[in-house]
């Protein structure tokens, strides 16, 4: 596993599982880097990797698995949209590692409100190849379980809000929160 999740037990799994299949009932969050195939395939890899594995397992089924991601992507440099070549190996890393992580934010939050736990501390759970600075700002800071709960993909999705307050920050944040020593 390459993020340190401590309380990544049986108990917090279940939470994971709960919270990740009512987002899939409702109007689930779709990576914009998988394929159409991915995105059919995407709900059965990423509960297997909660109930049974971690961001590595994960990003293993990605890579290994032909045909997830759209083989370019959009992006924008100096305000002209360009399209690239998915370098597969990166993007799976990148999804695997910020979903993974997304989900066991949301699975102990939901945990943690139950046992009456207010508050948690923000951490950084892996090196980051590129530090975002959103991400750092936040780092050893002590927030609401509820705040963190209620921030699930508050900044980027179902809309941009730029404002919002999300751990992780945004794709690619390795930051998750723990239990205040």
């Amino acid at each position: 596993m390459s993020l340190y999740l401590p309380d990544l037990d049986p108990a917090t799994r279940e939470y994971m599982l709960r919270e990740f299949n009512s987002e899939q009932a409702g109007s689930p969050f779709l990576p914009p880097t998988l394929s159409a195939q991915g995105r059919t395939l995407w709900p059965t890899m990423m509960r297997n990797a909660i109930e049974f594995g971690d961001d590595d397992t994960l990003i293993n089924d990605l890579l290994s698995t032909p045909g997830m991601f759209s083989p370019q992507e959009a992006y924008t440099r100096n305000g002209v949209p360009r399209t690239r070549k998915v370098n597969l190996r990166q993007v799976a890393e990148r999804l695997g590692t910020s979903e993974f992580n997304t989900w066991y934010v949301r699975g102990l939050a939901a945990r943690f409100i139950v046992e009456g736990i207010s508050h948690v501390m923000i951490y950084r759970a892996a090196e980051p190849k590129r530090a975002v600075a959103g991400c750092t700002q936040h780092e050893g800071s002590i927030v609401s379980v509820q705040e963190v709960y209620d921030g699930h993909r508050a900044r980027y999705w179902p809309a941009e809000d730029p404002n919002a307050f999300s751990i992780p920050f945004q794709p690619g944040c390795h930051h998750s929160i723990g239990r205040v020593a």
